[in-house]
């Protein structure tokens, strides 16, 4: 076991998801997350859908002093993962111009393109469907600015925004 290894952007984005519905399968397992990780800086169990699930969190980013990684697991395979208080360096703030360009039905990729990586990201896979949400609220003018950004299977299903110019 290797203890304490930090998890990068890559790592995360890396994770494999198992579908909620069909306990997991196909998902990462806690063991093997632990495994490359270390042990998780904190479990919890939850009971959801008449199921049991433990989310582990990793308090282990790599260049992130604050930045933590969370994965839901069900029957010990991996169908949720959150990525909390990513700090992202930006040239410039958001605008709402910027904002105003993402129309639903894009890509998650074209959000990227657009807005630059978010400070927070959830996701869950249930019933064959993955839903995303993309929280943007650091860096931003004014300073109570916040981005949420809703896709499901990739695709922006609804956007929010409070405070931008």
């Amino acid at each position: 076991m290797v203890s304490g290894t930090q998890f990068t952007l890559n790592d995360f984005n890396s994770i494999t998801l198992g579908d909620f519905s069909k306990m997991g399968t196909g998902g990462v397992t806690l063991n093997d997350l632990t495994a490359k990780y270390g042990k998780p800086d904190n479990t919890s169990s939850v009971k959801q859908n008449d199921q049991n699930t433990t989310i582990a969190t990793w308090n282990r980013m790599a260049n992130q002093a604050n930045a933590t990684v969370s994965v839901g697991f069900v029957q010990n395979k991996a169908f949720s993962k959150s990525l909390n208080d990513y700090q992202v360096e930006r040239k410039d703030p958001i605008t709402i111009a910027q904002f105003n360009q993402l129309q639903t039905g894009a890509d998650a990729d074209a959000a990227l393109n657009t807005l630059g990586l978010p400070n927070q990201v959830n996701m869950i896979t249930i019933s064959g469907s993955t839903q995303a949400t993309y929280t943007y609220d650091k860096a931003m003018k004014p300073t109570n600015a916040k981005i949420v950004l809703t896709f499901m299977n990739n695709k922006l299903q609804g956007k929010t925004q409070h405070g931008l110019d």
